[in-house]
């Protein structure tokens, strides 16, 4: 039997097949009923608030949806795909800034309506005083006023339609809007199911916010596609509770839950603070969306061996918004594996997955690197989405490069990595790469030694990058310390130091200190070390304490 070729499709065949079965599964933060939606459910429910939609906005509209992980964003998203409209997820602003961001995001897109929580209301009004609503930026409506309708006309798709316009995170630079088409997502789901299995015995338990790839595609059409179910609830109370997790994924006898890196890390300082779980069923422990660490792996397994967990389910993967999710991974249940690199190891992150294909390119000569040799990674495969929305320039040189002799049409990733036997091996970004003395050294290695020099600088908050002063490249480290007692800042400064020389072999030129709390940071977490070297520069940072070598003062 073929495949769907557009998610509607997808969508009525499920509904007709798997009727009663189900799908999703929308858990209450902390009390409350399970709200079970059945693969028929979704379908009807669906259908009625397209029609609602088709009444508003013509086919190809593009409609905000600023939700949390609820199941109004369940319903809202399909209609959108049934109405033969393009969603586009966002995350819902915590305050009058983030309002003013989704404003022009709305702008950007030509949105006409912008949907959100009804929870949100009150906020929105308030936020409102002091970030008026611009001219352009779309309606903005509670999903409870957008009434289930009759009269639905089934739209004329293609699978070459954009049904998703995913903005990237902004960690590098100002956002762009990816348009994912039907056909990616079905083909990026394929992708996934080849390796994470189909029918009711793949059962997946996910916090992973709806408005990032990672949650869209791969925790809310993916259980669909795989015939499966999926639990969801809110990544706040992950953080909150991060064992609530792994309790879940026991409870539920899930075989499939994906996260960052910095989420195995929280859960394994956890370990320990509940009952016995039983992880015998979990098979498939992706991890994906930022740098993987082979202590965090190590030390997750260890700590969850005694609840059953097998070492071998741990999964390292990579993927982007551009590829719609994943390109990389490797075979199910083969423990991870390491290359080592100069100084560092990096971690397999597997070969690439059904038909695509990925080349190790020199950048400035556009010719393919050899094995073992550092270059950028690009990308070619049905799940390489169109280009970004409205930028042609961008679409051209990101998603249209290509290679002698070759008519394939290739992905630029911007990410530095090299290839062992054929399994990928991720560096990290070449916009990140910091010059000093003539050297490359990668930001995430030095934020991760960074990190790791003192027990009072927090995991996961800092950054590190290059700038010019005194008429020289200078190599700056920001660093949050903990919520507490004010440490010895000075200590920390001389720590740092230390730590950076014995990891890398080199001295930083500036050290900063903030408050907790203080890094900004991209709506999936990634730290903004532009933005944040943007504020360096500008003298707006307003650290805790700061040492600039060139100034010789502390």
């Amino acid at each position: 039997m073929s495949e769907p070729q557009t998610l509607p499709a997808l969508l009525a065949d499920r509904a007709r097949r798997l009727k009663g079965q189900a799908a999703l599964v929308a858990l209450p933060g902390i009390e409350g009923p399970e709200q079970v939606l059945t693969y028929d459910q979704i379908e009807a429910d669906a259908t009625a608030l397209a029609a609602a939609l088709q009444q508003r906005l013509p086919l190809g509209g593009r409609v905000l949806l600023v939700l949390p992980n609820e199941a109004d964003f369940v319903r809202l998203f399909w209609a959108c795909v049934l109405a033969g409209l393009v969603a586009v997820p966002v995350a819902v602003p915590r305050n009058a800034r983030g309002l003013e961001r989704i404003d022009a995001l709305a702008r950007v897109a030509g949105a006409a309506l912008v949907i959100h929580s009804d929870a949100f209301t009150f906020s929105l009004a308030k936020f409102r005083q002091t970030a008026p609503l611009a001219a352009g930026a779309g309606e903005w409506v509670a999903a409870r006023d957008v009434t289930p309708s009759g009269g639905f006309v089934t739209p004329d798709l293609s699978p070459n339609m954009t049904a998703v316009l995913q903005f990237t995170s902004g960690s590098t630079g100002m956002q762009k809007g990816v348009m994912v088409r039907h056909r990616n997502i079905l083909a990026n789901a394929e992708c996934l199911t080849s390796v994470c299995g189909r029918g009711m015995g793949m059962r997946m338990v996910s916090w992973l916010p709806f408005f990032h790839d990672w949650g869209l595609i791969g925790c809310l059409v993916l259980p669909i596609f795989a015939e499966g179910t999926g639990w969801f609830f809110d990544p706040a109370d992950f953080l909150r509770r991060p064992r609530r997790w792994i309790e879940l994924i026991s409870e539920k006898q899930a075989s499939l839950a994906c996260a960052p890196d910095f989420a195995y890390r929280l859960a394994t300082t956890v370990a320990d603070d509940g009952p016995q779980l039983d992880l015998s069923h979990w098979t498939m422990a992706m991890l994906g969306a930022e740098p993987i660490r082979a202590e965090t792996l190590t030390a997750f397994a260890t700590a969850y061996a005694p609840h059953g967990f097998a070492p071998g389910a741990l999964y390292p993967s990579y993927g982007l918004a551009e590829n719609t999710l994943i390109a990389t991974g490797g075979p199910p249940g083969v423990p991870f594996r390491q290359s080592p690199l100069g100084r560092q190891t990096f971690t397999n992150c597997g070969a690439p997955l059904l038909g695509q294909r990925i080349a190790i390119v020199d950048p400035e000569t556009g010719l393919q690197a050899d094995d073992g040799e550092v270059g950028e990674l690009w990308i070619t495969g049905e799940s390489v989405a169109a280009g970004y929305w409205a930028n042609p320039e961008a679409t051209e040189a990101t998603f249209h490069a290509r290679l002698p002799g070759d008519s394939a049409r290739w992905l630029r990733t911007g990410d530095l990595a090299f290839l062992v036997g054929g399994d990928l091996h991720v560096c990290g970004r070449m916009k990140d790469v910091v010059i000093k003395a003539g050297e490359n050294h990668l930001a995430e290695d030095l934020e991760r030694a960074m990190e790791a020099a003192d027990p009072a600088l927090r995991i996961g908050c800092g950054a590190a990058f290059g700038i010019e002063a005194a008429g020289a490249e200078r190599m700056v480290l920001v660093q949050e310390v903990n919520y507490g007692p004010k440490p010895d800042l000075p200590r920390l400064i001389g720590a740092i130091q230390r730590a950076i020389s014995q990891s890398n072999g080199v001295m930083a030129d500036a050290i900063a200190i903030l408050p907790p709390g203080r890094l900004e940071k991209t709506s999936s977490g990634k730290i903004r070390r532009a933005h944040t070297r943007d504020l360096f520069v500008a003298g707006k940072l307003e650290p805790l304490l700061l040492w600039q070598g060139w100034q010789n003062d502390i």
